[in-house]
């Protein structure tokens, strides 16, 4: 199955994700409100139970330090999230398997076994900040910080399940690094998400976004002048669509929550 299923299978996952909660406003009706809690830590605890068929095929190449930093993620990203909307934690279980869908994209060309836990994660978190960026120009959602950080840890998380069970591993060197312009864009689109709880439900001032565009202007020259690994322009792409909510909350009748 070609790669790039994976990348459009990972992208369409992104606004079903947003629109989860409609599924959840249902369930909510159906059972008693004190058994809300337990529907999210039963799709965790199923997403977890799907990968024991592969740690005990693997069982000889387990590395335990992995696994164990997977489940404390995990657990920490249980208590991470808000109390007051047990439904949020289904998020661990989104993505932990968006992750698994990014790393299934990823090109064998990456080499190294941390540059696949990198990218996985960067593209993955990318996802989930247009899951939230959505969200915000949903007239019933909310646009929230704990919930990217929520959806980075759990991606984390998958791939460090993936490496635990022996299926991450190095396939060759490469001559691709981290740069610094995409230091320059990973700081840039967080510079823009803490700005952006200060603007809900008014018009977004453009100068939040100057630090993004600047940054991408010079990735572009340094891109320019050697070639970058496909996740790198998958990356930098997530990252400058970003620009387009902000375009969207203010010329075309949004609000941004």
């Amino acid at each position: 199955m070609s790669r790039f299923f994976y990348y459009a299978l990972a992208f369409f996952l992104v606004p079903i994700y947003s629109q989860s909660f409609v599924i959840w406003a249902w369930l909510s009706k159906q059972i008693p409100e004190k058994s809300h809690v337990l529907i999210p830590l039963a799709v965790i605890l199923l997403t977890l139970t799907a990968f024991l068929p592969f740690l005990w095929k693997n069982r000889s190449s387990i590395e335990p330090r992995y696994l164990a930093s997977a489940i404390g993620l995990i657990l920490f990203c249980y208590f991470l999230t808000d109390p007051r909307f047990p439904a949020k934690r289904v998020h661990i279980a989104q993505y932990i398997f968006l992750s698994l869908l990014i790393y299934k994209a990823l090109p064998l060309s990456i080499g190294f076994r941390h540059k696949y836990i990198f990218y996985t994660t960067w593209l993955t978190l990318l996802l989930g900040i247009h899951d939230e960026m959505i969200q915000g120009l949903h007239p019933l959602r909310t646009f929230g910080l704990r919930d990217i950080a929520v959806d980075s840890f759990s991606a984390l998380a998958g791939i460090l399940l993936l490496t635990g069970i022996g299926f991450v591993q190095n396939t060759k060197r490469t001559t691709e690094k981290v740069l610094w312009s995409d230091y320059l864009v990973f700081i840039s689109v967080w510079i823009l998400l803490l700005l952006l709880p200060n603007f809900r439900k008014v018009w977004i001032p453009g100068y939040i976004l100057l630090p993004l565009i600047a940054a991408s202007l010079l990735w572009i020259v340094q891109a320019l002048r050697m070639k970058r690994e496909e996740p790198v322009w998958f990356a930098f792409l997530l990252s400058i669509s970003l620009t387009g909510y902000i375009v969207g909350a203010n010329y075309l009748g949004f609000t941004f929550n």
